[in-house]
């Protein structure tokens, strides 16, 4: 059996974007470039928007799986506990920085600013994600009843299972992307609106349907969808600035933004057919072998895989876990005890896949961290890359953050205890 990979593809690579995105649009934010180096800066950070959604999409294909165990016990001891200490923590960490900084005193007051700050979201701006994440999960026991749904054998539906999931993501996808699109371009706000403001689980549910095949698309049109959303946002983006439109300027920075949610998807699906194509995901559902964690709580990268067996329910086919003693046992019994066959190779993971994992390990914690690393530059060093070098200055401080903070979070993993919240 072959061990699912993409997923740890796409938190990588959207990891490293996010380090990029921040680095770009904090230093256009916080230092004076000309209109060029702006503009470029802009660009970049707009065209990088995927990495948010690809996060979420990844999450949704993992956590929505019926047959993945959810008990609201597990949600609570588990994901929320988790999200809930990084944010205390790192929002405290980030309040000691800010006084440090600041010069003021420590004492009650700063207590209270903290706490304030914690309760209104007012600590660094790539915090909101967490907040997010919460709300996905406090909801998980009711959107998975979604994925769950099986109309009845006397239905008229009966052979339209996912049904309710394709509609779920269509009714998402207008009302969470398409109406807020419509109103940053006109400037009017539609009156037909669902009891979700956030487009994240449209992009939830989505990554499910698309990582499970329920919801297709072609290889050929995913790229067209990539390359359509970036030139989009390239040109709204340009136009925005140029022209200083607040509409563009929206339409091109948010992540409800079609042009977003199009680029997104089209390159999650890209991942997902390549995986397909390679064998690596299983044909009776879409499913994935052994899958990990969510990024916002990766399990460790390098552990053993814990293995998976199919089995048939109500006529359809389900992923079962399959303990690894049985599996141990099997394996012995097939081979007489002699080992494994030939027909069932074991290859042990290369350097390259090894490093792969390791980052994809730290990635919720390179997420937490990197910022710090930032601050340090901008607001330390008071590194100015506009004034260093330019871009090329820009995008090389942003490489040097992914490494710092990489190993930063590595050394901190292997402190007991730590891996509970990083």
């Amino acid at each position: 059996m072959k061990n699912v990979f993409y997923f740890s593809k796409i938190r990588v690579i959207s990891c490293i974007a996010i380090v990029f995105l921040h680095m770009f649009y904090l230093a256009a934010s916080g230092f004076e470039p000309t209109l060029l180096q702006q503009t470029v800066s802009m660009i970049v950070r707009n065209c990088l928007l995927w990495a948010v959604p690809c996060f979420v999409m990844v999450s949704g294909a993992l956590l929505l799986d019926p047959s993945r165990e959810m008990t609201i016990g597990k949600i609570f001891g588990k994901y929320v506990r988790r999200i809930l200490l990084a944010l205390i923590i790192f929002t405290l960490i980030y309040a000691v920085f800010d006084r440090a900084l600041s010069g003021e005193a420590f004492g009650l007051t700063f207590v209270k600013d903290w706490l304030l700050r914690l309760w209104t979201n007012g600590s660094w701006p790539h915090v909101w994600y967490l907040y997010m994440v919460l709300g996905l999960y406090l909801m998980l026991p009711l959107y998975r009843m979604v994925t769950a749904y099986r109309e009845p054998a006397s239905g008229y539906l009966a052979r339209k299972n996912d049904m309710v999931l394709r509609y779920a993501v269509m009714v998402f996808f207008l009302f969470l992307s398409v109406l807020p699109t419509i109103a940053y371009l006109t400037g009017r706000t539609s009156g037909f609106y669902l009891m979700s403001y956030t487009v994240y689980p449209f992009y939830f549910f989505m990554g499910y349907a698309l990582h499970t095949g329920k919801v297709r698309i072609p290889t050929p049109a995913a790229a067209v969808m990539l390359l359509a959303g970036t030139v989009c946002l390239i040109a709204a983006t340009y136009y925005g600035i140029t022209l200083q439109s607040d509409a563009l300027r929206n339409f091109s920075g948010s992540y409800a933004s079609v042009a977003v949610a199009v680029q997104s998807v089209g390159l999650f699906v890209l991942f997902v057919n390549c995986a397909r194509k390679a064998g690596e995901m299983t044909e009776h559902t879409g499913g994935a072998v052994g899958m990990p964690d969510a990024w916002t709580l990766p399990a460790d990268a390098l552990a053993v895989v814990e293995g998976t067996s199919i089995s048939s329910e109500n006529g359809r086919p389900a992923v079962v876990e399959v303990p690894a003693e049985q599996r141990m046992e099997e394996a012995a019994a097939a081979t007489n005890g002699q080992g494994l066959a030939e027909d069932i190779p074991v290859r042990k993971p290369g350097f390259g896949r090894k490093l792969l994992l390791s980052f994809d390990a730290a990635s919720f914690g390179i997420y937490l961290v990197h910022m710090i690393v930032l601050n340090v530059f901008y607001r330390i060093l008071h590194w100015n890359p506009y004034t260093m070098g330019g871009i090329g200055m820009l995008a090389l401080l942003a490489a040097v953050n992914v490494l710092i903070s990489w190993g930063v979070v590595t050394l901190l993993r292997l402190i007991p205890g730590v891996k509970k919240v990083l």
